[in-house]
Parts: C-alpha cells; sequence; structure tokens
C-alpha cells in the first residue's frame, strides 16, 4: 500500500512556523503565549496535574517542566514550547492522520517522503521506543535543512487504531543535544486515552 504521509510532512512545516515564524529572523521576536496547563483543557479528576490532555486526539503526556504550552496558527494539537537557542526555539509538536495499514508502512512512507522532501536529509537513526504505558512505537532521529537551518528531529510515531500518532522534538542540530533526553522523558509519559 503506497502512501503518502503528507500529514507528517505538514507536521515539520508547522513546527518551523511555530518555531521561526516565516523567516529564522522572526523567531527571535516571537513569544509563545500560553501557560504551563491551559485552562481550556479538560483535566479528570484522577490525573496528575502537570499532565496535558488533548481530548479531542485521545492522547496526554507530561510536557517538559518549564516548557510553554501554545497553539500555533494551523495546529490542530497544542505544541510545547522549550528554550530559545541561537535564535531558535525548540518544540514538541503532536500531529495525527488517519492511515489503516501498519505502523511499519506509515514510517516507511513517510521516511520516503521526507527524502524526497527535505534538503540534506539525513536518517540518523531508528528504533523501537516504549512509553511507560500503552504500545510501543517507532523512534526516528533525522537531521534536515529547513529555511536555512541545519535542525535535528526525533519523530515518535504510534499506532493508534485508525490512525497514526507522531510526535515531534525539534531542535537545531549543532546545539541542545540534553534536549534529547528532556524530549524522550516526556514522550515515555505519553497515554492514549482512547482508542
Amino acid at each position: 500500500m503506497k502512501h503518502n504521509a503528507f500529514a507528517l510532512l505538514l507536521a515539520v512545516c508547522v513546527i518551523m512556523i511555530a518555531a521561526c515564524g516565516p523567516s529564522p529572523e522572526a523567531v527571535a521576536t516571537q513569544t509563545p503565549t500560553a501557560t504551563s496547563q491551559p485552562t481550556d483543557t479538560p483535566v479528570p479528576a484522577t490525573s496528575s496535574p502537570e499532565r496535558h490532555y488533548e481530548p479531542s486526539g485521545g492522547f496526554s503526556y507530561i510536557p517538559p517542566v518549564g516548557w510553554e504550552l501554545a497553539t500555533p496558527s494551523g495546529a490542530e494539537y497544542k505544541t510545547v514550547f522549550g528554550p530559545k537557542q541561537d535564535g531558535f526555539t525548540a518544540n514538541i509538536t503532536v500531529v495525527d492522520e488517519p492511515f489503516s495499514g501498519s505502523l511499519e508502512e506509515y514510517v516507511s512512507s513517510s521516511l520516503e517522503n521526507m527524502k524526497g522532501f527535505f534538503p540534506g536529509f539525513r536518517l540518523v537513526g531508528q528504533e523501537e521506543f516504549q512509553p511507560e504505558e500503552g504500545p510501543a512505537g517507532v523512534q526516528m532521529v533525522t537531521e534536515n535543512v529547513q529555511s536555512g537551518r541545519a535542525l535535528r528531529q526525533t519523530f515518535y510515531i504510534f499506532d493508534a487504531g485508525a490512525k497514526k500518532l507522531v510526535i515531534t522534538c525539534t531542535r537545531l542540530a549543532e546545539t541542545g543535544e540534553e534536549l534529547d533526553a528532556v524530549c524522550a522523558e516526556s514522550v515515555k509519559t505519553l497515554r492514549i486515552e482512547q482508542e
């Protein structure tokens, strides 16, 4: 089954818009406006106060401490903005895409599309990723160039029934290596709330 995984590519572009605005220079003036626990997000009574819920997406996770939630224009779910380094704001974003094929088919198709779409695309590594709760997913570490900036993006892809859930951690390729562990710890808290 051939699938173009267009939503994943679109999400990567939304990440760049959210972190940099229309150009790399625009990020210096962008400031996320949300708080760490938005009041418009319903939280179950038995939940941990730091857990962020996306009821329409059927998932929740715990964002890194000190990072801020905001909804970039065109995004379905909130993005978590971290520290700014060298004019770029590290971020975690989530998208989903209807896809009835296997997780392996989705990952393979997404990789092929990214190779053709992003200049300087390189797959650094790929392996299984196990959150604390729920089924394992796939972790893909990539490097590419967007808006003239070399980025390292780690994609965590999970099978959520009739859709695939993609969590993307983005940072500059040359800085912020400590952010990789921070992002991985946040993604480990992923919980699929409904199927």
